[in-house]
């Protein structure tokens, strides 16, 4: 296994070993909840019925890996988890491998409506951030290197429903059982930074969901935690949701919000 740094000024990431965490994800995921042609998740009757049958309910939305996903900047790991709300989509049983095409199709930032979204381009600039990029550059780190292939990605809950075609959505008790699959999807990726992309003063959000996998306190939109695990420390940031709030740098919220929380957790993260 070899190293280069990432320079924040010329940050340089080519491929790393994964030490298989994404393949433990992958069989976890098809295991305990979709196996691409089912959903086998055991609370997936008590979530259905949640919704009282209002909407359309989506199963099986998994998560992304990309192959830069294992990074070193300076000997310190960088591997940055962000957990999203759900997709407004009825795409039913979306394997890990489906989901990261669908990643990759959306890095060009001409790719409206879908798949290149407000809310993909909010997590290409907290990337850019937490990479020690120019957040108002380039989406690439060398040739052929996208941001989108230097983290992962799951949504708070790995089903939705989608409400009149459109909105896509999940009751707290979705939000709730989900958890499990959260905090062991921490507990596989063993992330370094987490970005909990969505908070909510009060009811389910990604940043509820992130807290209670992680079992810290309530944490306030921009605050940002360590907190430590056995595999090294934490920098857990809460921020608002991004296609509402920051889809592009030009928004305050990115500059007075977002841009000094990810710089606090990078710096948590590999100082």
């Amino acid at each position: 296994m070899w190293h280069r740094q990432v320079v924040t000024d010329a940050p340089v990431l080519p491929p790393l070993e994964t030490h298989g965490r994404r393949e433990e994800l992958q069989q976890y995921s098809l295991e305990k909840i979709d196996n691409g042609s089912e959903l086998v998740c055991g609370f997936a009757r008590r979530c259905i019925a949640s919704t009282r049958g209002k909407g359309e309910y989506a199963p099986g939305q998994l998560a992304h890996v990309g192959p830069h996903y294992e990074l070193d900047v300076d000997g310190h790991p960088l591997r940055i988890l962000v957990v999203s709300t759900q997709t407004a989509r009825d795409e039913h049983h979306v394997t890990m491998d489906q989901r990261t095409a669908q990643i990759d199709e959306a890095k060009p930032t001409s790719a409206r409506k879908f798949p290149r979204t407000p809310h993909l381009d909010g997590v290409a600039l907290a990337l850019k951030v937490l990479l020690g990029m120019d957040p108002e550059g380039e989406d690439e780190l060398e040739e052929g290197v996208h941001v989108f292939d230097c983290f992962a990605m799951t949504n708070a809950t790995q089903c939705t429903n989608v409400i009149d075609g459109k909105t896509g959505t999940a009751t707290r008790d979705m939000f709730e059982l989900c958890t499990s699959h959260l905090r062991r999807t921490i507990s596989i990726l063993q992330p370094t930074v987490i970005v909990a992309a969505g908070w909510q003063k009060t009811g389910e959000s990604p940043a509820s969901s992130v807290v209670r996998a992680l079992g810290i306190p309530k944490m306030g939109r921009g605050d940002v935690m360590p907190v430590q695990r056995p595999w090294g420390t934490i920098a857990a940031a809460v921020l608002s949701h991004p296609s509402r709030q920051w889809p592009t740098a030009e928004h305050e919220v990115f500059k007075t919000e977002v841009v000094p929380a990810l710089k606090r957790a990078r710096e948590i993260a590999v100082g």
